[in-house]
C-alpha cells in the first residue's frame, strides 16, 4: 500500500510528541500535522484511523520511554526504599521538564484508558508495585500493598501536578520524608 510505512507512522508519532511537549495535547490538529509531514489527510488516516488511536499509540510510546529513562538510572542493588525514591525523583523530574507530556499521559481520556489496559500497561507502575511488595516483606510491615501504593502514587501524582502548575519546586528531601512517613506503622 502506497504511503503506509513504519517510518511515516513513526514520524507522525514523533511529531505528535513534539507538539504535545511544546503546546499541549488539546492543540493537536491532524490536518496541520499532515501538512507539516507532507501527507494528505487521507494518507494520515491510513496510519491512524482516529485521533484516539494516535493518542493511544503515543501513550504507549511515552510510557515506555519514561519507564526506560527511570529504570536506566535505577541502582538495582539498592534497597527498595532507595529504588522507590530514585523512581519518584525521575518521575517528578519529568513533571518539571515536560509538564505537557505528563498532563497528556495522566489526564487525557485516551491515555487513561490505554494505561489502564492490562495489555499495554505502564512498566513504571508495575515496577513501583514490585518494589512496594519487596519493601513490605523486607520491613515486615503490617500494611496492605495496595494501600501503600495508593498513598505513594497519590503523593507523587499530586506533587507532580503542583510542580507542573509551577506551584512548588521539586524538593527531594520532601519526597524522602513523605516516603518515611508512609512507612511508619
Amino acid at each position: 500500500m502506497v504511503g503506509l510505512t513504519n517510518q511515516t507512522k513513526n514520524n507522525i508519532i514523533k511529531l505528535t510528541i513534539k507538539i504535545i511537549d511544546e503546546f499541549g495535547y488539546t492543540n493537536i490538529s491532524l490536518r496541520k500535522m499532515a501538512k507539516e509531514l507532507n501527507l494528505t489527510t487521507g494518507a494520515f488516516y491510513k496510519h491512524f484511523s482516529t485521533k484516539e488511536q494516535l493518542f493511544s499509540e503515543v501513550t504507549v510510546k511515552l510510557s515506555k520511554d519514561i519507564a526506560a529513562d527511570a529504570i536506566k538510572n535505577l541502582n538495582k542493588s539498592d534497597i527498595p526504599e532507595k529504588q522507590i525514591l530514585q523512581l519518584a525523583y525521575s518521575f517528578l523530574n519529568q513533571y518539571q521538564e515536560h509538564p505537557n507530556i505528563m498532563e497528556f499521559l495522566f489526564f487525557n481520556p485516551t491515555s487513561k484508558s490505554t494505561i489502564a489496559d492490562s495489555t499495554t500497561g505502564f512498566e513504571y507502575l508495575d515496577l513501583i508495585n514490585h518494589l512496594i511488595a519487596k519493601l513490605i516483606i523486607k520491613r515486615n510491615l503490617d500494611k496492605d500493598k495496595n494501600t501503600l501504593f495508593i498513598q505513594l502514587w497519590s503523593f507523587i501524582q499530586g506533587y507532580g501536578n503542583l510542580i507542573r502548575n509551577n506551584s512548588v519546586q521539586l524538593d527531594k528531601n520532601l519526597i524522602k520524608t513523605t516516603l518515611n512517613d508512609f512507612l511508619r506503622e
